[in-house]
């Protein structure tokens, strides 16, 4: 009896965690959202958690764009050149229309246009993937470009030291990022996978050439570079794809030379048509 209590007890607790699956209580919830920019403006960027985060939409002629699958919490930023906006950004907690009002900004005053684009510049979230840095890094230039051109030599000196502070943080986030992989080469294959997928676009079934491609005695043969964020995209996330197919190929030739002359001329034969670097087909 105190067994099949035990059991009907089970069974019930199992049935409550699936309804509550099924719910989304156990996960982050979602939302579909509009955004609505008065008076209506067409071509307003919004942006996920900071002005140069991920492009969820554009507004369309009518100011307005839907927004699915949200995450609770999602902070979203409008941005369009020559415009600002009130509120700046918007907590997303719940389905619905979220207003931003936007106004025009006066673009024959210098001094006020450098000091909203280093405002943006201090705002801007660091950046979580590679993709965000194109972002960070055309907002930091464009400020500088307009800092430079203003008449007063301190104003200069400040906003430049503020926009100089901002890129030494950001440059320290993207170090981390950098540090992580130099690590995770003295570490395990899937040390190095999670480290490259923190910030690149890394794929988990390049993973043994990715571990190939970092390995010390390989990466001046395999022109590797993990100086920074842009040379481990270059040399190893873009790269990855077609050094595994090369390296297949070769280990292929490899094992058919030991197999004897036929099979090596077979294997020749047939991957003869691929491309290679050097060919640069």
């Amino acid at each position: 009896m105190l067994f099949r209590c035990s059991r009907s007890r089970v069974a019930v607790a199992a049935l409550m965690l699936v309804v509550f699956l099924l719910s989304g209580c156990l996960g982050q919830k979602t939302f579909t959202v509009t955004v609505e920019i008065t008076p209506a403006l067409a071509g307003v960027n919004i942006h996920e958690n900071s002005e140069t985060g991920t492009l969820k939409a554009i507004t369309d002629e009518a100011g307005m764009a839907e927004i699915k699958n949200v995450k609770s919490g999602t902070i979203l930023v409008p941005v369009r050149e020559g415009y600002s906006f009130k509120p700046k950004n918007a907590k997303v907690t719940k389905a619905g229309t979220i207003e931003f009002a936007a106004q025009e900004t006066d673009p024959g005053d210098p001094v006020q246009k450098a000091h909203e684009l280093v405002e943006r510049v201090e705002e801007a979230q660091p950046p979580e993937r590679y993709g965000d840095l194109a972002g960070i890094r055309a907002l930091i230039q464009e400020a500088r470009e307009e800092v430079q051109k203003l008449d007063d030599p301190m104003l200069r000196y400040e906003l430049k030291e503020r926009i100089d502070k901002k890129e030494e943080a950001t440059e320290e986030t993207l170090s981390s990022y950098v540090s992580a992989v130099q690590e995770a080469v003295e570490q395990d294959k899937e040390t190095l996978l999670d480290s490259l997928k923190a910030f690149w676009a890394a794929e988990d079934g390049l993973l043994e050439t990715y571990w190939r491609m970092v390995q010390p005695e390989n990466q001046e043969r395999l022109e590797v570079d993990l100086i920074d964020v842009d040379a481990i995209r270059q040399t190893v996330i873009e790269r990855a794809p077609q050094l595994e197919r090369e390296l297949e190929i070769s280990d292929a030739l490899f094992m058919a030379a030991g197999a004897g002359l036929d099979e090596f001329r077979d294997e020749l034969i047939k991957y003869r048509p691929f491309p290679t670097r050097e060919s640069g087909a």
